[in-house]
């Protein structure tokens, strides 16, 4: 995964299924991570960070395809900021994570096919699937 000088990595599990759109003739998918913090609260109860991230392009295309609700990623990003003014004279701010890498990670919700095949005769030893050329993303 790369490093940029405003870059972000979280590791956590999507809390809904990615929505993919297109926005100026680029795809856009976007979702949110939970990312559990490291120390309990007062109450001794973990809390979790929900950080909505960007994937554009290819990426998004992926993301879009291939992540669910639930699914384990680690997610290298970018943060962007963006200022305008409303019609009406407020300013307005917004930041954005926009993700430069996503690592499909074992584990989390349900792996789109990988339970059907799995039970099939295409299921190889240590739990890989026999996957055709032809539905790798790449």
């Amino acid at each position: 995964m790369s490093r940029v000088s405003n870059g972000c990595h979280f590791i956590g599990n999507l809390t809904r299924d990615p929505e993919v759109t297109t926005v100026g003739g680029y795809t856009k998918c976007t979702f949110s991570v939970a990312v559990q913090r490291q120390k309990a609260g007062q109450d001794g109860v973990k809390r979790a960070d929900f950080i909505p991230i960007e994937a554009w392009r290819t990426l998004g295309e992926n993301c879009g395809k291939y992540l669910t609700k639930g699914r384990r990623v680690a997610v290298d990003c970018h943060v962007q900021t963006n200022t305008w003014e409303t019609e009406d004279g407020k300013k307005r701010f917004s930041i954005s994570f926009v993700a430069d890498d996503v690592e499909f990670q074992p584990g989390g919700g349900k792996q789109q096919g990988a339970g059907e095949a799995a039970q099939g005769a295409g299921a190889a030893a240590g739990g890989f699937i026999q996957v055709d050329d032809d539905e790798l993303p790449f």
